[in-house]
């Protein structure tokens, strides 16, 4: 898509991307797995690898105040504090 085709598209895209519903949502197979595994993660352990996620399905579902963002390549998460 060149520049101009971009630009031309802007205000389409601005309103189907308004429309998205971003809220994470994740089937009850899912969330039962991730409860799952939580419950077998050993607490004891030192050191955990940053791609470790126990649990976090389960917050992203039912917490909307959590967010997932992108940055560089590498997955995020943050809580959206008071504004």
């Amino acid at each position: 898509m060149s520049d101009s085709e971009f630009d031309s598209a802007k205000v389409e895209l601005a309103i189907q991307l308004e429309s998205y519903d971003y809220k994470v949502k994740f089937s009850d197979k899912e969330l039962r797995t991730d409860w799952q595994n939580l419950c077998k993660f050993k607490d004891d352990v030192k050191q955990i690898s940053s791609t470790v996620r126990h649990g976090m399905k389960i917050s992203e579902h039912f917490m909307e105040n959590f967010m997932t963002l992108k940055i560089l390549k590498a997955e995020v998460f943050l809580i959206n504090g008071p504004q």
